[in-house]
């Protein structure tokens, strides 16, 4: 395996919090299966490339940014996957950052270029315009064929069939899902004891959350909450904001992502909450990577985020760090919003396009995700898998409560054409300046969907 760095300056390897990219294009039903299965292309089977046909396949991906136990994973898989194909190399392109945007560029600059890349992790935010944008991602069904891609939902551990659509759009089955997480609150348990608070029972509602944080502050002086719902450890898009607003009844768009609900009731009072948050000061305003060094130092109680950050917090000695699910407004139960990302097929070649498939199937093997699982905290999309990866390790007692949120996983929702990372900018912003400058909810929402509306192409 080779490693080249994508275009734009590199980030620090510590910058983990996934905040950019996976959502669901399109919101399909097993129908769509159906009409997929009847389309034309290799449906007959898949034929393997040839062990004496040397073939080298390019990859983008934002993985080895997450963490070093993430990059040192995607290199572990690769050198596998090599080994096991001797005639297929893999080159891996990482993006600058972990957007959905980040990706789109190094994708376009590729095209150019005219070396398109084979194999990309499409944040399921940009798989619609990766689709349906001129960039070139290939029609599954057409590429290798509607009876590979059922059986690659097969198997001792099959995807579920929720799952299964995240990479579907209009319908039809253009990237594989791949590296999955919900919002996680991780916290410092030995915080929690010093403030008087049994680490065993933690927050469950963001009431609970904000008087616990206060009550950590004001006994041992370390912040509350960082939250990737509010402010800058959101890196700029809104998987998690999401998730506190469908919490609460909310929504942020129509299905097609063309009409916004920015502006409705339960969707302004979720956001008033986290101005609430804010305004106590319960939640503070860090970056990712402010986010990471201050609760390692033990100066930062609780973090809202991806379950991807488990790996960078939790192999430190300097606590013990416990995980509990995505708090809840009430009584309601809570809505976990997926981030994550597809594997997408952007070969022009038959050729490459089935080595492409071959890298893809090993990429989503039962040991794939076993490994996946244990060295980064995504939970496995196999999902049975979870019966079967242990129980003495911390990282398996830690990734449960990632599992635990899927039987009720919403997915991501995703703005149409080229502008959808400005379109989650908007909000972000308008969710930063209620959380920590104390600006009103409904105003901020209304003026940064009127904004955002004249960006969205349908």
């Amino acid at each position: 395996m080779r490693l080249m760095n994508g275009s734009g300056g590199r980030r620090a390897a510590v910058a983990l919090l996934i905040a950019g990219a996976f959502a669901l294009a399109g919101c399909s039903t097993s129908s769509s299966q159906s009409s997929q299965a009847s389309q034309t292309g290799p449906a007959a089977g898949f034929s393997p490339v040839p062990a004496n046909q040397k073939v080298s396949l390019t990859m983008v991906s934002y993985l080895p940014l997450i963490s070093p136990e993430a990059k040192s994973t995607l290199a572990g898989l690769i050198s596998g996957f090599e080994a096991a194909h001797p005639n297929i190399s893999v080159t891996v392109q990482t993006t600058a950052a972990t957007t959905g945007a980040a990706t789109t560029a190094v994708v376009q600059r590729d095209e150019a270029a005219g070396s398109t890349p084979d194999v990309v992790q499409s944040g399921l935010d940009m798989l619609r315009y990766l689709a349906t944008g001129g960039l070139g991602a290939q029609d599954l069904g057409q590429a290798v064929g509607a009876s590979s891609i059922a059986k690659e939902w097969g198997g001792p551990n099959p995807y579920p069939a929720a799952i299964q659509h995240l990479g579907q759009v209009n319908g039809k089955q253009y990237a594989i899902p791949w590296v999955l997480s919900t919002p996680i609150l991780f916290y410092n348990a030995a915080l929690f004891t010093r403030a008087g608070l049994n680490p065993s029972k933690p927050p469950t509602t963001w009431d609970q959350v904000q008087a616990d944080a206060l009550a950590i502050k004001k006994a041992t002086g370390a912040d509350g909450l960082s939250n990737c719902a509010a402010g800058a450890s959101s890196s700029g898009v809104d998987w998690c904001t999401q998730a506190v607003i469908l919490s609460n009844g909310g929504s942020v768009a129509s299905g097609n992502g063309e009409t916004l609900h920015w502006t409705d009731p339960a969707t302004v009072a979720a956001v008033a909450e986290l101005g609430k948050l804010g305004k106590s000061g319960a939640m503070v305003n860090l970056t990712t990577v402010q986010t990471v060094q201050e609760f390692l130092q033990g100066r930062l109680a609780m973090v809202v985020t991806s379950s991807a950050a488990q790996s960078a917090l939790l192999d430190k000695g300097k606590m013990k760090l416990m995980d509990t699910t995505l708090p809840s407004f009430g009584s309601r139960p809570s809505v976990p919003v997926n981030s994550g990302s597809a594997l997408a097929i952007l070969s022009k070649t038959s050729v490459n396009q089935r080595a492409s498939w071959e890298f893809i199937q090993y990429l989503t093997s039962d040991a794939a995700y076993k490994t996946i699982t244990t060295q980064i905290g995504y939970a496995p999309l196999r999902t049975s898998l979870a019966n079967d990866l242990g129980t003495g390790s911390a990282a398996t007692v830690l990734t449960k409560p990632n599992i635990a949120q899927l039987n009720r996983l919403v997915a991501w929702q995703d703005y149409p054409g080229p502008n959808f990372a400005q379109v989650q900018k908007l909000l972000e912003g308008a969710v930063a300046a209620v959380a920590f400058q104390n600006q009103p909810a409904a105003s901020a929402l209304s003026a940064a969907q009127q904004q955002a509306t004249s960006l969205i192409s349908p």
